[in-house]
C-alpha cells in the first residue's frame, strides 16, 4: 500500500522537523544571552525561566 507508507513518510518527516526547529530554536534563544549562559554554566533552563519571568512580569 504506497499510500501507507507515504503517510508513514509524512509522519516521520514532522516530527523530525519539529525535533530540529527546537533545537535550532533553543540554541538561537541562547545566543541572546552569551554573557549569561557563560557566568552560568549555559544552564538554558534558568536562562528561559528568566526571559519568562521578564516577559509575563
Amino acid at each position: 500500500m504506497p499510500q501507507l507508507d507515504l503517510i508513514w513518510f509524512f509522519y516521520h518527516f514532522v516530527m523530525a522537523w519539529a525535533v530540529f526547529s527546537v533545537v535550532v530554536y533553543s540554541s538561537l534563544s541562547q545566543s541572546y544571552f552569551p554573557v549569561l549562559g557563560f557566568i552560568q554554566g549555559s544552564d538554558i533552563k534558568q536562562i528561559w525561566e528568566w526571559r519568562l519571568w521578564n516577559y509575563y512580569f
